[in-house]
């Protein structure tokens, strides 16, 4: 993206306030979607044990 934005003759200061904010929610919301996936798995294999994932296995 910033070859687009400085091709596009966006200012520094506008482009680097997007970039920082863009990052933070993409750094945020990877980091709750890798948690709740972790929790939802776990509450998962508990719940079907070793015989019901291991049939869920390819």
């Amino acid at each position: 993206m910033p070859y687009a934005a400085g091709s596009s003759g966006m200012p520094y200061r506008r482009f680097i306030r997007y970039s920082t904010a863009a990052s933070l929610i993409w750094g945020v919301s990877t980091v709750a979607i890798g948690y709740f996936a972790s929790a939802a798995a776990t509450a998962f294999l508990h719940s079907a044990g070793l015989a019901g994932t291991a049939t869920l296995a390819p």
